[in-house]
């Protein structure tokens, strides 16, 4: 686990490659969506879909579950 910068949150670490899988599969799925900006270096942008949004009620909910226990 890593320290988030300034936000007191902790983060796993992953590969890119494990990343990048895990968001292509977020995406396929309709959690995120991906935009890709035609700059250099590449930038690309990924937010929440309603139905994300949705989900992450839930995941809140788990997180403040496992900080009680």
């Amino acid at each position: 686990m890593v320290s988030g910068k300034g936000s007191g949150e902790k983060f796993a670490t992953m590969s890119s490659r494990t990343l990048s899988a895990r968001l292509k599969t977020l995406e396929k799925n309709g959690i995120i969506t991906r935009t890709v900006y035609p700059v250099i270096p590449p930038s690309v942008e990924y937010q929440l879909t309603p139905k994300g949004k949705d989900a992450r009620k839930m995941f809140t909910a788990m997180i403040d579950w496992k900080n009680r226990w």
